[in-house]
């Protein structure tokens, strides 16, 4: 939520090497306008160019139990080369307030070393699409 901030920890579990899986549970607590705690999941499945991510959550609000919330984002992607990941996204949040509850859209990733940029757009050609840009740094 905005205006809210939240603490994670978790540890990992993984299988296979041809076809990888890896699961992280969490468990989380989330401070500031809301204020509660949040049990939650990664999950990370790749299969030669194609991966599959998903990060769920949660939250149980202490303070109002009708506001709890899921919250979900997902990346269905395929790499054809290195540095380049295209695919398809979708998130379900009380941050973005529009017509439909799951947004949808498109994303795209480049990597150069450690350093990534995607670019989202959510809800494409509707009045309520948005884009989201994203710096990650691996090291």
């Amino acid at each position: 939520g905005l205006r809210t901030a939240s603490v994670w920890a978790g540890g990992g579990l993984e299988a296979g090497q041809a076809r990888r899986l890896r699961l992280t549970p969490m468990a989380g607590v989330v401070l500031g306008r809301t204020d509660g705690l949040a049990p939650g999941l990664v999950l990370d499945l790749s299969w030669r160019w194609l991966e599959l991510y998903a990060e769920a959550e949660y939250v149980f609000d202490l303070e109002d139990r009708g506001a709890s919330y899921f919250y979900l984002w997902s990346e269905l992607t395929a790499s054809p080369a290195d540095w380049l990941a295209l695919g398809l996204v979708a998130q379900r949040t009380r941050v973005v307030q529009t017509a439909v509850e799951v947004q949808r859209g498109l994303m795209g990733r480049l990597t150069f070393g450690g350093l990534s940029a995607t670019g989202y757009a959510f809800n494409p050609a509707t009045p309520d699409w948005f884009a989201v840009a994203a710096l990650g740094l691996e090291m």
